[in-house]
């Protein structure tokens, strides 16, 4: 075998394992993500394509955005800010609230204390710290 060929081999399998060693991260429809690692996400009406992060500890700033149901009526709900730290490798990882939002009482029993669940593609529920921030609009 040529050395072109032995460099072209090693090349490829250093890209697939270095595309292998990342987090990805996924939001459902109604969780809207603020920060991601640090850097703020602007508003996105489309779908949006999951975050690649680094392995290990890694912060999001995310909220529940959704309409509601409010005596027959739909209204706009947004939940207290929550932060996200996590700690993971090698994962691809959905953000998803706790518990099902549909109507405007559970949109106040979730904002007393909101909390979002890490799902792996496995199935398996990926442990995190959360804290809730009200977040003041000026």
């Amino acid at each position: 075998m040529g050395l072109m060929n032995k460099a072209l081999i090693t090349a490829a399998m250093i890209a697939s394992f270095s595309s292998l060693a990342a987090v990805e991260v996924d939001f459902h429809r109604d969780v809207s993500p603020l920060v991601v690692d640090g850097e703020e996400i602007g508003f996105n009406m489309f779908s949006r394509d999951p975050y690649q992060l680094e392995d290990g500890q890694n912060q999001v700033v995310v909220r529940l955005s959704k309409l509601v149901d409010k005596q027959g009526e739909k209204e706009k709900f947004n939940s207290k800010v929550v932060v996200i730290t996590f700690d993971t490798q090698d994962q691809s990882i959905v953000i998803e609230p706790a518990t099902k939002v549909t109507r405007i009482d559970h949109a106040e029993k979730f904002n007393e204390n909101p909390k979002f669940k890490l799902v792996a593609k496995s199935g398996d529920v990926i442990s995190s710290e959360q804290a809730s921030y009200l977040m003041l609009v000026a």
